[in-house]
């Protein structure tokens, strides 16, 4: 008999997740307008706990092992849009859908993970795993170890993206005309590119292929139907360094010195410009 449940996650001003999903049959979703961010769970219990700020959600175990010979636990989750989320999902199935301004760090060793209509700042990693994304923008840092990957990219912010690919495949299809420098290099594997590459662009996609493939081709047109009015993951994620942060950081992942200047900064770029902000203390009360 399978049992359900459902926990709220009381994320605090900013909406930073930390999550270890392994086994299970994952969905993120957008939190609907008025209600509360909440995880649903059928097949196993969840943990939440809270640590500086910090929602940690993790399938519980059952007991089982090898823990993969258990039943199929399913879990559903209903986040801010612009969350900031550190995802593993290793030996399962995990699909992020609808996430706008958002900064992801996903990962997944033999197991799958999808992505469609998420914008953000976006790095994934597929190790021995399956990964494709439909209609994803922004910021990217890819690797495929000895998995492979599928991505069609309609938008690339100003800067630098990257993708790797170890011992695996990766081909990207990109959105007809984006301005964009394609810069590849190879170690023993290959790298094919059938696009227009501006050797002058800001934009620069590098490609890193040392015993795998990469493969970038135009993919199909994309019509934007809001006409480039996205949230922008910079507005509130800008400050806060990558996931692995060095010793002596914060679970926000800046240095806990300049956390307190971070966390006004961007509770400022949520609220607004014209809101006044309250201090940390104040916050506190």
């Amino acid at each position: 008999m399978k049992t359900s449940q459902e926990v709220l996650l009381p994320f605090e001003a900013l909406p930073v997740l930390e999550a270890d999903l392994t086994t299970s049959a994952v969905e993120f979703v957008p939190v609907e307008p008025g209600a509360r961010p909440r995880a649903t769970s059928e097949g196993g219990p969840l943990e939440v706990t809270v640590r500086a700020g910090v929602v940690r959600l993790r399938a519980a175990s059952r007991g089982e092992w090898p823990p993969w010979q258990g039943p199929v636990r399913r879990v559903k989750v209903w986040v801010p849009a612009n969350v900031r989320a550190h995802i593993t999902c290793d030996m399962g199935r995990l699909r992020l859908s609808g996430l706008q301004g958002c900064d992801l760090d996903v990962s997944t060793n033999a197991g799958s993970l999808e992505l469609a209509d998420v914008r953000g700042r976006l790095k994934l990693s597929a190790n021995a795993g399956k990964l494709e994304g439909d209609r994803l923008a922004g910021t990217f840092d890819v690797q495929a170890g000895a998995g492979s990957a599928r991505l069609h990219i309609v938008g690339l912010d100003v800067g630098t993206h990257r993708v790797h690919s170890t011992m695996g495949s990766v081909r990207i299809d990109l959105a007809p005309g984006l301005d964009v420098r394609i810069d590849a290099r190879t170690v023993m594997g290959s790298t094919r590119t059938h696009y227009p590459t501006n050797p002058h662009s800001q934009t620069v996609l590098k490609l890193e292929a040392e015993l795998g493939s990469v493969k970038i081709r135009e993919g199909a047109a994309f019509e934007e139907a809001r006409r480039g009015d996205w949230p922008d993951w910079k507005q509130t994620w800008s400050e806060a360094a990558p996931w692995s942060a060095s010793e002596g950081s914060s679970a926000y992942g800046v240095p806990a010195a300049d956390l307190g200047k971070w966390w006004d900064a961007a509770r400022a770029a949520v609220a607004g410009p014209r809101a006044r902000q309250p201090g940390r203390d104040e916050l506190k009360q």
